[in-house]
């Protein structure tokens, strides 16, 4: 989370120049999965305004997190905990 953070912050830092600006493209991904349905509510993230971001961060990192936390817990249910077969005389 706390690259996400960083990486959020150096992507507000106002640039110039150059005929193609990706500025504030990082913070969109960082934050997709809590911008995409609050867009669809009508509300909108303002990238510019530090407790939305660090919200926004915050509550993403919580998904990511629950995510792994699933797919980890769904391996070792999986593959893991396989009863051994008995072997055969």
């Amino acid at each position: 989370m706390v690259t996400a953070a960083m990486l959020v912050r150096a992507d507000r830092v106002e640039s110039t120049g150059g005929w193609i600006s990706l500025q504030g493209l990082v913070s969109a991904i960082v934050t997709m999965p809590v911008s995409f349905p609050l867009e669809y509510l009508d509300h909108k993230l303002d990238y510019r305004n530090n407790w939305q971001m660090g919200a926004a961060i915050l509550v993403c990192g919580a998904i990511v997190f629950a995510l792994a936390y699933g797919a980890m817990s769904l391996f070792e249910l999986v593959l893991v905990s396989k009863p051994a077969r008995p072997r055969e005389s």
